[in-house]
């Protein structure tokens, strides 16, 4: 097993969840927190990884939608606009991963290549001596 840490988006994941936090806490909503399972951690490839992430980001998508259909039932227009931050993150989401899954998919199992795109994953400049191209 190695590391990739442009792989790894648990830091950008809590941000969403402060906002929802911040959110019910303005409108006097109340926050309760429960205990969630462990995630899955061990793949048999990093293709598989990331097709699990896309079918999340999937899940993650219609649960937002359906709250954003509620609001608009609702007439929550204060939600709705709240909201609108999520359905276009979303879109932004499962289109880092279906890229990467395209990406990999061209690439097989060929670790510079790997390595590049965990390069371009974390947006971190690759090292000196390595040239893209």
């Amino acid at each position: 097993m190695i590391s990739l840490p442009g792989c790894t988006n648990a830091h950008v994941d809590i941000t969403p969840a402060m906002k929802v936090y911040a959110y019910l806490n303005d409108r006097r909503g109340r926050v309760k927190l429960h205990a969630l399972d462990a995630p899955k951690f061990e793949w048999s490839s990093l293709l598989s990884a990331f097709e699990d992430a896309l079918k999340h980001e999937q899940k993650v998508t219609a649960a937002i939608n359906k709250l954003v259909d509620l609001a608009i039932m609702e007439s929550d227009h204060a939600t709705h606009s709240f909201l609108k931050w999520f359905v276009d993150e979303q879109v932004e989401e499962e289109e880092v991963v279906d890229t990467a899954i395209q990406n990999l998919k061209r690439v097989g199992d060929f670790g510079p290549s790997i390595f590049i795109l965990d390069r371009e994953l974390s947006h971190k400049p690759l090292p000196i001596g390595i040239d893209e191209g």
